[in-house]
């Protein structure tokens, strides 16, 4: 039985809970069709702001409704290219089996009574990744419940491939276990720390997925908040194979929409991430920010 204090106030994908508010409005469909300008989108988040708190979006969260994109698919197609230009995926055309596959698993994915902030554009951005670089052993240093690594499982272990989760909850892990279980030992779940379970392992990784996070009250400054970022890249490049693939998510460091308090959160990942940056900078050949709704960083290490 699950420690209720560890559940999250609202259950699945948050963008779930918003989206059953905007599709109220006429102004969101004409966002999605292009017809509503991004900066009036912007005035009407702020505009229906109570009603998206009312209906179960934490505060601080509506903020990022802002990034939501038009169009899932279309961000994705966009991203690839981008990131075909630079050379770390071989191809800009998406999977679309693979994402049809990712998304009924996602759809399919029995949440235990947790929420998640993994959007859809950044489900169908990792099936994508995965997909393109043939990824054959992943791991995923806090993996929480393992929803966001159901996007890309059945990719990887159909390839004959295996992937590991990694996160230091029991209670997470057991929902994750319930739900990966499908896959036998293609798909493990450890309760680890991802430095804990990186000392002791002998596991070699083609595509590595991090997004982990301490208390900011945590006593060391190097792993409070995102800082962990630096420790674990830094702890998991002597188990990546040659062109290992690296993806973050909040990696969010530019933002366009002129929101104050997006602009604190990115002030906030400059202070937090510098040294990771400095990194990945030093440690992987190409990296690239993605403006997904919270940010995703892609990368790639090629010796």
């Amino acid at each position: 039985m699950l420690d209720q204090a560890t559940l999250s106030p609202f259950e699945g994908p948050l963008h779930d809970v918003a989206r059953r508010v905007l599709v109220r409005h006429p102004e969101h469909a004409m966002y999605r069709a292009g017809v509503l300008s991004a900066s009036a989108y912007y005035a009407f988040v702020d505009r229906i702001a109570p009603e998206l708190v009312a209906a179960g979006v934490p505060a601080c969260e509506v903020h990022f409704a802002k990034r939501y994109p038009r169009d899932p698919e279309l961000f994705v197609r966009e991203a690839l290219a981008r990131l075909a230009h630079a050379g770390i995926v071989p191809d800009a055309t998406p999977q679309r089996a693979g994402a049809a596959s990712a998304m009924e698993h996602a759809a399919q994915y029995d949440h235990g009574g947790y929420g998640t902030f993994i959007y859809p554009e950044e489900a169908l951005l990792l099936s994508a990744l995965a997909a393109a670089w043939s990824a054959r052993s992943a791991v995923f240093l806090g993996s929480y419940y393992g929803y966001w690594a159901s996007c890309v499982a059945a990719e990887i272990v159909t390839r004959g491939g295996r992937a590991v989760l990694v996160d230091p909850d029991p209670h997470a892990n057991a929902v994750a276990r319930r739900n990966h279980a499908r896959y036998g030992d293609a798909v493990r779940v450890e309760t680890a720390t991802g430095a804990e379970f990186l000392a002791a392992a002998n596991d070699t990784f083609d595509l590595v997925v991090i997004d982990a996070e301490l208390p900011r009250s945590h006593p060391d400054p190097d792993e409070a908040g995102k800082a962990i970022y630096r420790g674990l890249l830094r702890d998991v490049l002597p188990h990546c194979a040659p062109r290992a693939h690296f993806v973050f998510h909040n990696i969010l460091f530019e933002d366009v929409t002129g929101d104050a308090y997006l602009a604190g959160i990115v002030a906030r990942n400059e202070r937090e991430l510098g040294r990771f940056r400095a990194v990945a900078a030093r440690e992987l050949d190409t990296f690239v920010e993605l403006a997904s709704t919270e940010g995703v960083g892609v990368g790639v290490r090629l010796r």
